[in-house]
């Protein structure tokens, strides 16, 4: 996990993790992360070969496609 420091005065969280779920990011632990992610008043992103999508965005996360 690294925390930097942004010029606007807020930080920015990065953290890599590993999907080991063979197909991927499905849809049951997908509405989990985002109702976690709701709970924060902050933005998450998540990311796989470039493309982002939006943490707190069920269609965002499933159109991303993110197997492991």
């Amino acid at each position: 996990m690294s925390i930097i420091f942004s010029k606007k005065g807020t930080y920015v969280v990065q953290q890599e993790i590993e999907i080991t779920n063979k197909i991927g990011l499905h849809v049951r632990p997908a509405s989990m992360l985002v109702e976690t992610a709701s709970k924060f008043r902050s933005d998450i992103w998540i990311e796989k070969d470039g493309q982002e999508a939006n943490g707190k965005s069920i269609m965002s996360l499933l159109l991303l496609s993110a197997p492991r």
